[in-house]
């Protein structure tokens, strides 16, 4: 669970599982189209496989989102830049879901 001023475990993990699948998905992704036909049908069915799970990560990390607000943002803060800081942060999230 979150703290009042930090992310909890279960953020931080779904965090870098996101991170590292798409780390992975990228690096791998922009070869697959040189690759003979047989090797690629296999690439792509990975690459299928990659970003399925991709997409089930990012549905856990908005469920446990909407059930979890985000931490509280210091108050030295201006309000625009509150504001602005939880708007990118939706927005990656609509990125990937993209």
């Amino acid at each position: 669970m979150n703290q009042p001023r930090t992310y909890g475990r279960v953020d931080k993990l779904l965090h870098w599982l996101v991170v590292l699948n798409m780390t992975g998905t990228l690096i791998a992704a922009p070869g697959m189209a040189d690759l003979p036909p047989v090797e690629r049908v296999h690439e792509y069915g990975d690459h299928g496989l990659s970003v399925t799970t991709l997409l089930i990560l990012m549905t856990i990390r908005l469920l446990w989102r909407l059930r979890h607000p985000f931490p509280r943002l210091p108050e030295t803060m201006k309000p625009w830049e509150k504001l602005a800081a939880k708007a990118v942060h939706w927005g990656l999230y609509g990125l990937i879901f993209a």
